[in-house]
């Protein structure tokens, strides 16, 4: 099993406090956590390393998550197919989220 451990703390140590703590209602500390158990899954062949774009068939060079709320249910996407797919749709409400303001006691 891969140890993700320092990977959180360098992901979690690297990111600004303050205005930049939330971003599109999202606690960048949570999507931190979110992104390493992606980055582990890869690491132990849950997730296969990104190869093409599922809607263009283009390079793929991100896991798309369509909720935040599923962290391993992700769609690989090209930078436009990703940037595409957030124009048209709104982002997911995540509990401990601005958009939600509900309590989260063991945040992912």
């Amino acid at each position: 099993m891969v140890d993700g451990s320092t990977f959180v703390e360098g992901a979690v140590a690297s990111m600004k406090y303050g205005s930049n703590r939330i971003r599109y209602g999202y606690d960048l500390q949570i999507l931190a956590r979110i992104r390493v158990k992606v980055h582990i899954a890869i690491k132990e062949g849950l997730l296969p390393p990104l190869d093409k774009c599922s809607n263009c068939s283009s390079l793929a060079n991100v896991y798309h998550h369509h909720d935040y709320n599923k962290p391993l249910d992700v769609t690989p996407l090209c930078r436009r197919c990703h940037i595409n797919w957030h124009r048209e749709h709104p982002p997911v409400p995540m509990p401990g989220s601005i958009t939600t303001q509900e309590p989260v006691d063991n945040p992912v």
